[in-house]
């Protein structure tokens, strides 16, 4: 374990609690300054990828930047979207943890092949029984599943895993949480942080041990060649959300034998309709209330950066975007510290 954070004299200007720092700036800090923050702030630099700040961006680039298809920004009229086909087809399964964006990947899905997606634990109609689905979207092995949902679908030799860091994904879930608990529309309110926190010290531990659970399941669960990892926080920024939904429908289109009916051209303004809810009945999560960023204890901090450097360390495929998570992760406790000190 890294040594946690001590009480010390806060004279320091790369104290954390000195930093007033939003999320996005160690994103883009340079090498020498962010080893003074963790040295001021007693982390251990070895949870921290090994990179210098060039090298770091330039990787982040290369794996999640949008080549080839047009900009978002040229997109003037809403595309055309035909509705959801359901025939007999190979299905490809649709795995997240719970706050990672399954309802916005499975709409995304249906979108892009033009064929109908449904769930493990709500399978209307019997659709991803019958075969007459594309994806079936799980959160097996986490809440929202179990081995008895999971059974009929067990033998998908295809997976899609989206990632979601877990300090963002798992106060999302416990937001979802707390709206059904109120009777509240869903995606509709952040939970408050009187609630966050009573829950977060309660329940956080487990729910990193779940998220870790989900993930390394998902990893092991199809071969290397059978599975797509996608991250959501790339899945809906508009510079490269269009490129991992193409690598989507390709790997969709590849399991089940089908033609995109999309063509590349198309797929920036077919993201844009879903993800930015262009005249959707249904728009996707606009939460609204509660805090920006929620807080965590240094000791919860620490403990997210650990499991997420391991995770690198067993699975370098996925380690650009663990090293990615690492970063946001310190962002989160920075402005914890700078902003949010009375919630500690």
């Amino acid at each position: 374990q890294p040594p946690m954070p001590t009480e010390k004299d806060r004279s320091d200007p790369f104290d954390l609690r000195n930093l007033n720092l939003d999320p996005n700036d160690l994103q883009n800090m340079d090498t020498e300054t962010l080893n003074k923050i963790l040295e001021a702030n007693n982390i251990n630099p070895d949870v921290l990828p090994k990179f210098d700040a060039s090298g770091f961006q330039a990787e982040m680039r290369s794996s999640t930047s949008a080549s080839g298809l047009p900009s978002v920004d040229s997109c003037t009229k809403a595309p055309w979207i035909p509705a959801p086909k359901r025939v007999p087809i190979r299905p490809t399964m649709n795995a997240s943890y719970p706050g990672s964006g399954a309802r916005l990947s499975w709409k995304l899905i249906r979108a892009i092949t033009g064929h109908m997606t449904s769930d493990d634990a709500v399978d209307e109609g019997d659709l991803a029984k019958q075969g007459l689905v594309i994806s079936i979207k799980t959160h097996y092995p986490a809440h929202g599943s179990n081995d008895e949902l999971f059974k009929p679908f067990a033998s998908i030799d295809r997976s899609v895993l989206v990632l979601r860091n877990p300090v963002n994904a798992i106060p999302s879930f416990l937001s979802y949480l707390y709206e059904r608990s109120n009777g509240l529309e869903n995606h509709s309110t952040r939970a408050p942080p009187e609630y966050w926190i009573e829950w977060r010290d309660k329940n956080f531990e487990s729910a990193l041990f779940s998220w870790v659970e989900h993930t390394l399941f998902w990893l092991e669960h199809n071969t290397k060649g059978n599975l797509l990892v996608i991250a959501y926080e790339h899945l809906i920024n508009k510079e490269t959300g269009p490129e991992d939904l193409a690598r989507i429908g390709n790997f969709l289109a590849e399991s089940s034998g089908i033609e995109l009916p999309q063509t590349p051209q198309a797929i920036p303004c077919v993201w844009d309709h879903v993800v930015n809810s262009r005249g959707a009945e249904q728009p996707q999560s606009h939460r609204s209330g509660g805090p920006k960023h929620f807080a965590y204890t240094d000791r919860q901090i620490e403990m997210t950066i650990t499991y997420l450097s391991s995770l690198k360390k067993m699975y370098p495929e996925i380690g650009a975007i663990m090293d990615e998570y690492v970063v946001d992760t310190l962002a989160i406790q920075a402005y914890g510290h700078s902003n949010m000190a009375s919630q500690f």
